[in-house]
C-alpha cells in the first residue's frame, strides 16, 4: 500500500504560519489597546479630580492670575485626553484589522485542511478499491487453477 503524501504540505505550513504571525500580531494589537484604555481612563480620573480642585473652596481667596493657571492646566489635561482618545481609536481599529488578518488566515488554513482531509479520504478510498482488486484477483486465479 503506497504512503498517502499531501502534494500541498508546504503551503499548508505557511497557512499555519501565517496565522500564528496573526495570533501574535492580534495579542499585541489587544495589549496596546488595552493599554490605551487604561491611559485613557487614567487622564479621564486625573481630569475630574483636578476639576473638583479647580474651583476654590468657600472662603479661599483666588487670584485671576491662579485662575488662569488652574484653567490651563485643565485645557492640557483635555487635550492630552483628546490624544488618548484618538490613540485608543486607532488602537481598536488596528486591533479589528488584525482580527480580520486572523479569520482570513484561519479560513485559508481550513481551506487546506479541508483539501487535505479529502485527499486522504480519497487515497484511502483508492487503496482500498487496489485491496479489493488484487483480493479479486487471487480468488479468480485460484478458480481458474483448481480443476472440477
Amino acid at each position: 500500500m503506497k504512503k498517502f503524501k499531501f502534494r500541498l504540505e508546504s503551503a499548508l505550513s505557511l497557512r499555519r504560519f501565517r496565522k500564528q504571525q496573526a495570533a501574535l500580531t492580534l495579542s499585541v494589537a489587544i495589549a496596546a489597546r488595552m493599554r490605551s484604555a487604561s491611559n485613557l481612563e487614567r487622564r479621564k480620573a486625573a481630569f475630574n479630580e483636578a476639576e473638583k480642585n479647580c474651583m476654590p473652596r468657600v472662603g479661599e481667596t483666588v487670584t485671576a492670575a491662579e485662575m488662569v493657571c488652574r484653567e490651563a492646566s485643565l485645557l492640557s489635561m483635555d487635550e492630552e485626553i483628546k490624544v488618548s482618545m484618538s490613540e485608543w481609536r486607532e488602537n481598536v481599529e488596528s486591533e479589528g484589522l488584525c482580527y480580520q488578518e486572523l479569520m482570513e488566515a484561519r479560513k485559508e488554513e481550513e481551506g487546506l485542511l479541508r483539501l487535505k482531509g479529502k485527499a486522504k479520504e480519497d487515497h484511502r478510498l483508492e487503496m482500498e478499491r487496489v485491496d479489493e482488486q488484487a483480493v479479486q484477483e487471487f480468488v479468480n486465479a485460484r478458480h481458474q487453477k483448481e480443476p472440477y
